[in-house]
């Protein structure tokens, strides 16, 4: 079984902000990327259908904790004012202050009525869904798709951060299992069923945000951890992992240990 507690112990042994440039050390000289509230890094994008771009820029100037940048095109979602009322934990509030105001997420409005929204952590992505989904309504702007990158980073020291977007340049390499659109095709949906146990795990994949919608937060929470314990099990094996079998084998041993 993987030892998730020794791994998170490791990580969170380093305190907020403890590890240089929020990067982990590795025994091999690379670090593990972490963000500077010591999350697991894990690039995502959320991509929001945008129905009415003037009310979503108004409401967005109504909001302290939003500001545009105009040098990169974007709107920056900040840890101040409204996003601090969240229930962020307690380190986002430690954090350096030549490192304040924390940037929580980027927003780019796009021509064809959509917005992305990039993120560095799971814990983020919920937040953000939240957050959007309170201030901003859902005849404005509604997510749509969730764009995860599941690989933890390990990086030489001396090389830039790398940004969110950087990782989502490659639209081909994004894996869609899109289980909605064949619901109705008895024989399409049992294909993909029975293929769900050998399929390793992608790098890249897109998912509805229906479900957010549907069953709120806690949904999205479980989602995340989940997203996390993949992460974490394809960075401690030396080869690809099953998602099922590590689903199967996380619930063996939790009907073991009752």
């Amino acid at each position: 079984m993987i030892e998730l507690g020794k791994f998170l112990a490791r990580i969170g042994s380093s305190g907020v902000g403890g590890a240089s440039n929020g990067l982990f050390q590795r025994s091999d000289g690379r670090r593990l990327m972490m963000t500077l509230t010591d999350e697991l890094f894990l690039p995502t994008r959320i991509v929001y259908c945008v129905k009415d771009r003037e009310e979503l820029v108004s409401r967005f100037h109504n909001l302290r904790c939003m500001m545009f940048d105009p040098f990169r095109t974007r709107w920056v979602w900040q840890y101040e004012f409204q996003a601090t009322r969240i229930g962020f934990p307690v380190n986002y509030r430690r954090i350096p202050r030549e490192r304040q105001p924390l940037v929580l997420a980027s927003c780019y409005l796009l021509d064809r009525g959509a917005m992305q929204v990039y993120v560095r952590s799971a814990l983020r992505v919920c937040k953000a869904l939240v957050f959007f989904d309170r201030h901003i309504p859902r005849a404005c702007a509604r997510a749509e798709y969730i764009d995860e990158y599941n690989l933890l980073t390990a990086q030489e020291p001396q090389r830039p951060v790398p940004e969110p977007e950087d990782f989502f340049n490659d639209e081909s390499r994004i894996r869609y299992h899109d289980i909605e659109s064949i619901a109705d095709d008895p024989a399409r949906l049992a294909a993909e069923v029975s293929a769900v146990s050998e399929r390793t795990l992608e790098p890249l994949e897109r998912h509805r945000l229906t479900a957010f919608y549907e069953d709120g937060e806690e949904h999205m929470k479980g989602a995340m951890q989940m997203r996390e314990i993949m992460a974490m099990a394809q960075y401690l094996s030396d080869t690809p992992i099953k998602p099922y079998q590590v689903i199967r084998e996380l619930f063996q041993n939790a009907y073991a240990n009752r």
